[in-house]
């Protein structure tokens, strides 16, 4: 088994309080087997969260395995308000598939997410709704510090 994993991700401010965030990430396994627990998953807003090959994706809360072959593009546009207050709009595209050839043959997954946060000393304090295209349930989160 092969893995080729990569993710870019850059942050350009306009204006004082704006800023937008597009990110390009995903990850490729090769091999005449694949043993499950190495399989891709997607779900939540960070990497590794749960398992070292958790993938984040907007507007998915729980955890839920994908095809062998991933790839997906987010952008992040975050407005900061007051002294404290922030809100978050997160839109995000990918493919997945079994085999490589079949990437681009299977449906568009999207997921989109807003969210609000209030910075506090224990951590960010906030609450986010979000959409799933596979799933087409809305999903909402509730943030109550750092993570850990």
């Amino acid at each position: 088994m092969s893995e080729l994993k990569a993710d870019w991700r850059i942050s350009f401010t306009i204006g004082s309080r704006f800023t937008i965030q597009p990110m390009l990430y995903g990850r490729l396994l090769f091999g005449a087997v694949i043993p499950p627990v190495f399989g891709n998953t997607i779900g939540g807003e960070w990497f590794g969260h749960y398992v070292e090959q958790q993938m984040p994706f907007a507007g998915l809360g729980n955890m839920e395995y994908i095809g062998n072959q991933f790839v997906a593009a987010q952008l992040q546009a975050q407005e900061h308000f007051g002294s404290n207050s922030y809100v978050l709009l997160r839109v995000v595209a990918a493919q997945q598939a079994p085999q490589l050839k079949e990437l681009m043959d299977l449906r568009t997954l999207i997921g989109t997410q807003i969210a609000y946060y209030y910075k506090t000393i224990i951590g960010p304090v906030g609450a986010y709704l979000g959409y799933y295209n596979r799933s087409k349930k809305p999903y909402f989160y509730i943030n109550l510090g750092y993570e850990f």
